[in-house]
């Protein structure tokens, strides 16, 4: 008797993914995973239990080297990224006994407490919500909820795992963008900021066959000058964005990195001075958030690949971190955090920027944005009430 046992159709790179291997025989079982160019093999041996044996392999820290880097989708309505998945073929032997089974793997992860949450009701995050199409199925840490708000500021293409259906993107004023033909499996992309730009509308039901799952509403962006955006791979391994609306200030680390040098002038050790490394530093407060926004947040400190783009739309890959991160867990007033933003560069040379020379391009400005036209809610009741739980609540 020799069995394989697997617990999920698709998984996430960043969780464990266990496969069971269940035997009458205590021989120890060889595996063999294609991972070109040079297929991963390993020996694992039974534990010996009360009728059938049991082999765990634990194959997610094997399988991890071999995931590429996430690639962003170019721009268009519906649009696919390079990268959407990999499906590795595993082979298992026991004495004469072969068996061969694969693992559909994507980028990113779900924190352990709800993995045990959903363990406790016997699904995993692809069956109750990647993909399922009853309830919103993005891969956004935002919100998990069928009303999502987003900054206009803060607009990047929202990323889903495509099932087998017609997803719609409807307006409130009569406009409907179906998708061509999707390759269930395959990752796409809804790109909302080109439909905004064309056709200046605020609020879009995304459908999937003709009934609508979820809504995005757009607001302005805050009423501050010289804003600030994080874009960050978040948990699901595709980017967001979150603004940065609160004070900032310049505090540069410059390192002392001079040495003492000896002058037969003067018989005598004098320091020597070399130019020194400056590393930019930025202090700045988070701005009023509501504890949606503080939770998001925190998918931003714990990412691996963070971007901090400047109010002229230059972006500067950076480490964030927060001494503090303190805030109401039921907040009713607005409240802000401080975080500390530094470069990953240690700069030893100093260039005044391209734009304050003659004969250069200035450096690319983010377009003025559209003036909103009126909330085009069919619902404003049901907005105001979704808006204000989430700010109170």
């Amino acid at each position: 008797m020799f069995s394989v046992l697997k617990y999920q159709d698709f998984y996430l790179i960043e969780n464990p993914i266990l496969i069971d291997v269940q035997t009458d025989s205590l021989s120890p079982v060889e595996v063999e995973i294609e991972t070109p160019p040079e297929n991963y093999r390993g020996i694992f041996f039974p534990e010996k239990h009360t009728g059938m044996n049991t082999v765990r392999i634990s194959i997610a820290e094997v399988l991890k080297p071999f995931m590429p880097e996430f690639v962003k989708a170019s721009h268009g309505m519906w649009s696919e990224p390079t990268h959407s998945y990999l499906t590795f073929i595993i082979h298992f032997s026991q004495d004469n006994m072969q068996m061969s089974s694969s693992v559909t793997v994507y980028r990113g992860g779900i924190s352990k407490f709800f993995m045990r949450h959903l363990q406790s009701f016997h699904t995993d995050i692809f069956k109750y919500k990647l993909l399922n199409i009853d309830k919103q199925f993005l891969l956004t840490t935002r919100t998990a909820g069928d009303h999502i708000l987003i900054r206009e500021n803060e607009l990047c293409p929202f990323y889903f795992i495509a099932a087998d259906k017609e997803y719609t993107i409807a307006t409130n004023l009569g406009h409907s963008y179906p998708t061509n033909s999707l390759q269930p499996g395959n990752i796409y992309a809804i790109d909302l900021e080109s439909i905004r730009t064309a056709l200046n509308e605020n609020y879009f039901v995304i459908k999937v066959d003709g009934d609508e799952i979820f809504d995005i509403t757009i607001i302005p962006a805050s009423n501050i000058p010289n804003l600030y955006v994080m874009e960050f791979l978040n948990s699901y391994g595709v980017y967001e964005r979150i603004e940065i609306s609160g004070v900032k200030t310049s505090n540069p680390e410059i390192t002392d990195e001079s040495y003492d040098r000896y002058d037969a002038g003067v018989d005598d050790y004098i320091t020597q001075n070399e130019r020194l490394p400056l590393r930019e530093k930025i202090t700045a407060e988070f701005g009023y958030k509501t504890l949606q926004e503080f939770m998001f947040a925190r998918d931003m400190l714990q990412s691996s690949k963070r971007y901090l783009v400047d109010a002229s739309a230059i972006k500067h890959e950076v480490c964030v971190k927060s001494d503090s991160y303190a805030h109401d867990l039921y907040p009713v007033t607005p409240a802000s955090v401080a975080l500390e933003i530094s470069y990953i560069d240690t700069e030893t040379n100093f260039t005044p920027l391209l734009s304050d020379a003659t004969g250069y391009p200035n450096p690319p400005q983010p377009p003025d944005p559209p003036d909103p036209p009126d909330p085009p809610d069919p619902n404003p009741g049901d907005f105001n009430n979704d808006f204000n739980n989430d700010f109170y609540n």
